[in-house]
């Protein structure tokens, strides 16, 4: 294999495991809701199925409509519609995760057109502001999971999973730095597996079939509602993908050009619609939304390798998964 081909082989192999990583935001949501484990793999499914429409719909770059952007910025799980998915399963179930979610994404899709004007009413403090209360809410989450059972193992976990990200994020150098969460996740999975925490893999395997194709004749069927009590929080989440979005899309524009000077908003646009529409798709799937991951984007620049046809390739993986 040329070293060209094998590095765009490493990265769709990393890239695609970091969105691998994401569903255990999903698995979260949905056990939360108190969904069986047959159900969560059929909803997985799903998820993994709006990965991969959502990567291309930012890889390709559409001529005739102002969507895609022909960038390596993949959409995955993220903390973000955590708390809310979980709010409107709970209100109302699959139907209102729908229309919510959809909601979400809808608002990102529209903030699109009028992102070059509000860059005064959106400074950095605000946009930092909602980021913030998204960690929080995700940490508040996390806490109250962590208490419920097994709190020695949850704990050591944690620390497993949180200290490589600390240490690495302040000592830490060149590109390690870069991937310092995608590391701590790495460490915290092994220790979940030495630990013994609730991992069989024989048990996994017994539960359902490895090969089997997702439900899409199931989500015909499934309703869809809007609750205006949630109107606020939804509007919230696709208002934070958007900050995020916008962020991820300026600094792939950087990596990718060596005389960069000012953002393309134009692209910028074309990415907050890509991610919006992508977060539709998922919801009209019935599962939660997506946003373009910041550990994805921010390793393809670490490794200077932002090919678009990492994402082509990724979109491919996540089909076959």
């Amino acid at each position: 294999m040329r070293p060209q081909q094998s590095k765009c082989f490493s990265m769709v192999l990393q890239q695609s495991l970091i969105g691998f990583l994401g569903l255990a935001f999903s698995v979260v949501i949905f056990r939360k809701a108190g969904f069986e484990h047959d159900v969560v793999v059929q909803k997985l499914q799903l998820v993994l199925l709006a990965y991969g429409i959502g990567t291309l719909l930012q890889a390709y770059y559409f001529k005739k409509v102002p969507i895609g952007t022909g960038l390596m910025l993949a959409p995955i799980s993220g903390a973000i519609y955590l708390q809310p998915s979980i709010m409107a399963l709970a209100l109302g179930g699959i139907p209102l995760l729908i229309g919510m979610t959809i909601f979400a994404g809808l608002c990102e899709f529209l903030l699109s057109f009028i992102i070059r004007k509000t860059r005064a009413v959106f400074p950095h403090e605000i946009c930092g502001l909602v980021l913030l209360l998204v960690g929080l809410q995700l940490g508040a989450t996390s806490i109250e999971t962590s208490l419920q059972s097994n709190y020695i193992h949850h704990s050591l976990i944690m620390l497993a999973t949180l200290l490589p990200i600390v240490v690495l994020t302040v000592w830490g150098k060149g590109y390690i730095r870069h991937i310092c969460s995608f590391i701590g996740v790495l460490v915290g999975a092994l220790a979940t597996y030495l630990l013994g925490d609730n991992f069989n893999s024989s048990d996994i395997i017994q539960q359902g079939n490895l090969l089997g194709l997702p439900p899409i004749t199931d989500i015909f069927n499934q309703g869809i509602a809007f609750n205006w009590s949630l109107s606020i929080p939804f509007f919230l989440v696709g208002f934070a993908a958007s900050i995020r979005t916008l962020g991820l899309t300026i600094s792939i524009q950087q990596a990718q050009d060596p005389n960069w000077t000012r953002p393309d908003y134009s692209l910028i646009q074309r990415s907050l619609r890509s991610d919006g529409l992508a977060s539709m798709f998922a919801g009209l799937l019935g599962v939660n939304g997506l946003n373009v991951s910041p550990t994805s984007t921010t390793m393809a620049i670490a490794f200077r390798y932002t090919n678009v046809k990492v994402a082509f390739y990724m979109s491919g993986v996540f089909f076959i998964l």
